[in-house]
């Protein structure tokens, strides 16, 4: 997903969601921010609590904020 210049991507089975702050434009560039992993190299938690995600499944990009799905958590 694209939003002001910025990619977002679920990776699903790592429990997190990377951006990137601008579209790379080769390939392995790596992202800039990992949500719900404690960094890049890391998969995220899938503890029960507003910092990790577990199996997300779905984002949109509303007035500039970033909502994700996270349905394993309800």
């Amino acid at each position: 997903m694209f939003d002001d210049g910025k990619m977002f991507l679920i990776n699903y089975d790592s429990n997190r969601v990377l951006i990137w702050n601008n579209v790379p434009t080769s390939e392995n560039t790596p992202a800039d921010v990992a949500l719900g992993a404690a960094d890049l190299n890391s998969d995220g938690d899938i503890d029960c609590n507003a910092s990790h995600f577990n199996h997300p499944d779905g984002m949109w990009a509303v007035d500039g904020k970033l909502i994700v799905a996270d349905s394993f958590h309800n």
